[in-house]
């Protein structure tokens, strides 16, 4: 069994976003950056620490060093996220236009006709084979399909 490979939090982010809208994801980059941005500029009151508090005043400095530097780097990921969802959706948009719809103009002029279903009486569609003996044959199918799996040979 193959292992999968380990990956970063940081690219977990990308992947994870670049299957969101690349609108959605450079919305995250905005938001994320003003959030942290807002949380840094926060001001933070500095008193003497007394013996056995010290836990109570490092966490909160530890936290504003990890969003000083998230501000720059969660919205990088997300531009680079909404960058390769962008790309993926101009690709999916062009093998969409590429593929050719399954339909000649006797199957056209056939679809006006359609029969009913021998097992359930609804309505029947053109299909084509796409495995099988018959691959690239049109026959009906039902529209029920897969409650129903009624077919019938196109004339």
């Amino acid at each position: 069994m193959r292992r999968r490979p380990k990956t970063s939090p940081a690219e977990d982010i990308v992947v994870i976003a670049s299957k969101l809208p690349w609108w959605v994801a450079l919305g995250l980059a905005v938001i994320s950056y003003l959030g942290l941005h807002a949380y840094v500029s926060q001001s933070t009151t500095i008193a003497p620490a007394l013996p056995g508090q010290v836990s109570s005043y490092m966490m909160p400095a530890i936290l504003k060093g990890l969003a000083t530097a998230g501000q720059f780097i969660l919205p990088i990921l997300f531009s680079v996220a909404a960058l390769l969802s962008w790309v993926q959706q101009r690709k999916q948009v062009a093998s969409s236009k590429s593929i050719a719809p399954f339909s000649t103009g006797q199957h056209q002029a056939n679809a006006s006709i359609a029969p009913s279903c021998p097992l359930c009486a609804s309505q029947m569609v053109m299909r084509g084979a796409k495995r099988g003996a018959n691959t690239g044959k049109s026959f009906w199918g039902c529209s029920q399909y897969p409650r129903c799996k009624g077919t019938r040979e196109a004339d």
